[in-house]
């Protein structure tokens, strides 16, 4: 199902179609995402504790940085939206917070790069260890970073017989199906969202709406889609002259996974 005439419409709107309904641009992680600079830096500052999942993580990484001998950790999400990138963001801070030295590794890094740059930049910083993050990638990319020693691999994917197969005695996996998010902590996610980008409350969302939102699903991505359709759906009634508030019916269907594709990815 393709509908130029009204999805490429939608695509088009910009930051000033948002102001038009009294918001500062669409926080959707994907192609309707409309932020300045400004908000985006705050945006990423969104934190809602995924717990009891973070600290296991965060002990893993010690137990390393202590001389211990943890499994990598795999964090896996099979359909995408669970915020696994929003998870390494926490565990990042927390390397900072420690002072434990990490590298972000994409799997361009080691086809373009090689295993040797990384290297060197590990001795050139003169760190005993550090933690990897990286990215989903083909078979083969984390064997690769394997053969590097006294680094700890933080990785995210989305199939793990692919992705890991061969090293799995190597990593620890945490389906993040295992731990999904409480309704309040999804709906506190919402709200601290729209507490960003709203300029001014002009009746085009209800409280009650972002709680029926939050209870769809508990993948905070794929409630933010959600949420970032409706706005998208808002701001182009208001552009072609409509009413722009947003209704229980265009929630469940702006909550359809089909439709989402095809606005808004």
């Amino acid at each position: 199902m393709w509908f130029p005439m009204l999805f490429d419409e939608i695509r088009r709107l910009d930051i000033d179609d948002y102001r038009r309904i009294g918001f500062r641009g669409n926080p959707s992680p994907s192609e309707l995402r409309r932020l300045d600079e400004r908000l985006e830096e705050k945006i990423r500052e969104i934190r809602v504790p995924m717990e009891p999942l973070e600290s296991e993580l965060k002990e893993l990484i010690k137990q390393y940085f202590d001389g211990k001998e943890p499994p990598n950790i795999y964090i896996l999400s099979r359909e995408g939206g669970a915020w696994e990138s929003y998870l390494q963001e926490g565990l990042k801070e927390y390397c900072h917070e420690k002072d434990i030295p990490f590298m972000e590794v994409h799997e361009g890094d080691i086809h373009e790069a090689g295993i040797g740059s990384i290297k060197y930049l590990m001795d050139l910083a003169d760190v005993e260890k550090l933690v990897f993050f990286c990215e989903p990638g083909e078979q083969g990319y984390y064997a690769k970073l394997l053969e590097i020693e006294n680094a700890y691999i933080v990785g995210r994917g989305y199939d793990e017989g692919r992705e890991i197969w061969g090293t799995e005695d190597k990593f620890k996996i945490f389906d993040l199906d295992d731990y999904p998010l409480a309704q309040e902590q999804l709906y506190e996610i919402l709200t601290r969202h729209i507490e960003l980008i709203r300029i001014e409350d002009k009746g085009v969302i209800s409280d009650e709406q972002l709680v029926k939102i939050s209870q769809i699903t508990h993948r905070p991505g794929y409630m933010l889609d959600i949420l970032g359709v409706c706005l998208a759906v808002a701001a182009y009634k208001a552009k072609t002259g409509r009413e722009p508030k947003i209704t229980d019916y265009d929630i469940d269907n702006c909550s359809n996974r089909h439709i989402i594709d095809r606005i808004a990815h």
